[in-house]
């Protein structure tokens, strides 16, 4: 019972995140801090879905913008093979359920740019838990540099005693940290051995970013701009302190604030297979492929802080979670991977479509950090627009 208790903990730390949302960001972040929900007024920015394609690309593949700019090409769901009654369809569902901005990209161009409930192309928010897929990339680049292993123990860069689980903990490695396998509860207290149960650990996951700061001998947020978002035109993308969201030892944890184009920009990257318009931002392939592969055999529909769709079974970010059979979103795409957050917010990666979708936004149907009815909603809605993959 008492570490039935301390597991619940973990629900009042997502309740927590999903009470942020948005609308909790401070005036920097946000153009508006009228509440999310509400209808948008005159002349305010509203769904814009592509009318006719802008120029085609002079090669064929993917296309990507430029790196600073609003220039960014766009086409249209009938051009790309989408059908444009359904992608109208789950983008209607969608804005009246608390969205604030809409991103379909097809082969890198802008397919249909939507932003509703005060949204707008420059609304940037926290993007909840979807900060870890960004983290992933910057563990591989980490890694890429010599600066860490994955198999380095996070003590041999935090020091002793950065847990409660005494000299257990120098057997947690940082691969423990991105595959949820650390064995810690939410106080980073001793549960299991490293690698033998799966709990997603907000708190232990947090410190991978320490761990980044350390080995690299700079902040996260310079470590971040060097290696990824400078490189890709996320100009806007920043990390910032969560108040309301403590560590075990009181200090904050921090949320990464983006625009829905930034986390489109993000997409494209994954889609492009880590790299940026023939430059790899991540140059070591096998990292890249192991991240969006299944990491561990306990949770088959997790990578390195990456969620996986079409595999055999799934657990969830919830206390106690276990093994459930099929796939996280059996109405997506089988080889759809993604990040995902509290308050909804997702970037879905469709490789064998070439397509990217971005929900940006607060609380739909939520019933946990990553997976909600939503997911299931929204696809049900967008299934029907998609072509069949080549």
């Amino acid at each position: 019972m008492a570490m039935r208790n301390r597991l619940l903990t973990r629900r009042q730390v997502l309740q927590s995140a999903a009470a942020l949302g948005i609308a909790a960001l401070g005036p920097v972040a946000c153009r508006d801090r009228r509440r999310p929900g509400s209808a948008v007024p005159p002349g305010e920015e509203t769904a814009t879905p592509t009318d006719s394609p802008t120029r085609a690309a002079a090669v064929p593949g993917l296309y990507f913008p430029p790196l600073s700019g609003d220039t960014w090409e766009t086409t249209t769901p009938a051009g790309a093979g989408w059908d444009p009654a359904a992608v109208s369809s789950a983008a209607s569902w969608a804005s009246s359920h608390r969205t604030t901005g809409l991103i379909i990209l097809h082969r890198g161009r802008i397919m249909y740019e939507g932003y509703w409930n005060y949204g707008s192309r420059r609304f940037a928010g926290d993007v909840a838990s979807a900060q870890k897929s960004v983290v992933s990339i910057l563990v591989g680049a980490a890694r890429e540099r010599g600066l860490l292993d994955l198999d380095d123990p996070v003590s041999q860069h935090l020091g002793d005693g950065w847990s409660k689980a005494g000299p257990k903990e120098r057997d947690i490695s940082v691969r423990h940290l991105v595959t949820m396998t650390c064995g810690l509860d939410d106080a980073l207290g001793f549960v299991a051995a490293p690698g033998t149960a799966w709990y997603y650990n907000n708190p232990a996951y947090h410190l991978t970013k320490q761990v980044l700061e350390r080995a690299a001998g700079i902040p996260v947020q310079q470590f971040m701009e060097e290696t990824l978002t400078r490189r890709t035109g996320m100009l806007a993308t920043t990390w910032r302190d969560r108040a309301a969201m403590k560590m075990p030892d009181g200090s904050s944890m921090t949320g990464l604030v983006m625009p829905a184009r930034d986390m489109a920009r993000f997409g494209l990257l994954a889609l492009a297979g880590a790299s940026w318009d023939g430059q790899p931002v991540l140059a070591d392939r096998a990292y890249w492929q192991e991240s969006i592969s299944t990491s561990q055999g306990l949770n088959l529909s997790y990578g390195y802080l990456w969620w996986l769709n079409g595999k055999a079974s799934h657990m969830l970010p919830v206390p106690n979670p276990t093994s459930r059979p099929g796939s996280l979103i059996k109405e997506a795409p089988a080889d759809l991977f993604a990040a995902m957050g509290a308050g909804d917010n997702r970037i879905y990666v469709l490789p064998a479509l070439e397509a990217v979708v971005v929900r940006q936004g607060a609380t739909a149907n939520e019933t946990s950090a990553a997976r909600s009815s939503f997911d299931s909603e929204f696809w049900k809605l967008l299934a029907p627009a998609l072509p069949a993959a080549p």
